[in-house]
């Protein structure tokens, strides 16, 4: 369900679906789920995404 409401837009559901991505091993598409909700403008995840970036784990996604 709060898949499909990701699709739609919801960042609260983008965040819940990065979840399972991240579970099943799939970084490039939990960037891109972070992606899409930091430009949306959810603040708390534009931070999750700063930290990201500066603990350098993300630099293998984006090779």
């Amino acid at each position: 369900m709060f898949l499909k409401a990701a699709e739609l837009g919801s960042t609260k559901a983008m965040v819940d679906a990065r979840l399972i991505f991240w579970e099943r091993g799939d970084k490039v598409k939990v960037f891109g789920l972070y992606r899409e909700a930091a430009k949306a403008g959810d603040r708390n995840v534009q931070g999750n995404l700063g930290m990201w970036y500066l603990q350098e784990e993300i630099f293998g996604v984006l090779k």
